[in-house]
């Protein structure tokens, strides 16, 4: 059966560069859903830093505080990233299907995912730390395995349990192009900021957590492969189009052109505006 998806599969180095694309078309507002996604977040930095300047620790001491401070504010902490998560994978699913990022509805997106995508993740995690325990090689058939369990959550609305096999089934006969794929990503991180954090780091009581905030720099971009990665292998394994995927998650899609019945819609990125092939 011939394959007629606008989406047409991609080398790694073709993905990257899309993606780049993508990510500096849309950098505004996927900065912005960051931002606000790591609200609670910062709100804990900057209680701990205050609460260390009045009580006057040392380093060790301002851990604890902020251990304390995590242990308070943990909820709304992880609330605030996996609503992010969410809006950053919608984001570049409305861009590539040529709606408009709407960052308010994106993140009402990412929080009614946040049961399956907490556990799935959480599930995930367990699995490849326990594997890389045990010896390295599980650890790396895991978190390979497990490597698009975001966007399949996201983006399919699939519960935990069934995440963890879809991101499998999606692997399943490219799992050392995946597992390629995230050594690059890692790699392209650590170009980015590595260099950076690692001078940082050094700072007294700020430099650790500093270092953390790094990570936001390379989030978005990460969130765009990834979402381009998991596109690519359900062209590759099952054909499917952007269009079909637009159709099915959006009963009122807006944006795109409307071409033959009523409802049916072309990504821009088929009309060339996002390179995809």
């Amino acid at each position: 059966m011939p394959n007629n998806t606008y989406f047409e599969p991609m080398g790694i180095g073709e993905i990257l560069d899309v993606g780049i694309d993508l990510f500096k078309k849309n950098i505004k507002k996927l900065y912005m859903i960051t931002f606000l996604g790591y609200l609670p977040f910062a709100a804990i930095i900057i209680i701990a830093v205050a609460a260390a300047a009045v009580i006057g620790v040392d380093e060790s001491g301002f851990m604890i505080v902020f251990g304390l401070i995590i242990l308070i504010l943990f909820i709304p902490a992880v609330i605030g990233l996996v609503a992010m998560q969410g809006a950053l994978f919608k984001a570049c699913d409305d861009s590539l299907a040529g709606r408009e990022i709407v960052v308010k509805e994106g993140l009402r997106f990412g929080l009614k995912r946040f049961f399956p995508y907490f556990v799935a993740l959480l599930l995930s995690g367990l699995a490849t730390a326990f594997g890389y325990l045990l010896l390295i090689v599980p650890g790396i058939l895991f978190q390979t395995w497990f490597f698009l369990i975001s966007p399949v959550v996201f983006l399919e609305d699939t519960g935990y349990a069934s995440a963890l096999g879809r991101s499998r089934e999606l692997v399943k006969g490219y799992f050392w192009r995946t597992f390629g794929f995230i050594v690059v990503m890692g790699l392209l991180g650590f170009a980015m900021i590595g260099a950076l954090s690692q001078v940082i780091s050094i700072i007294p009581v700020i430099g650790p957590i500093a270092g953390v905030f790094m990570q936001i720099a390379i989030m978005p971009l990460q969130a765009v492969a990834t979402t381009l990665y998991y596109y690519n292998q359900k062209a590759i394994l099952e054909g499917h189009d952007l269009k079909l995927r637009a159709d099915y998650l959006y009963s009122q899609p807006q944006g795109g052109t409307q071409t033959g019945s009523p409802g049916e819609i072309v990504p821009d990125c088929a009309k060339g505006d996002v390179p995809l092939a």
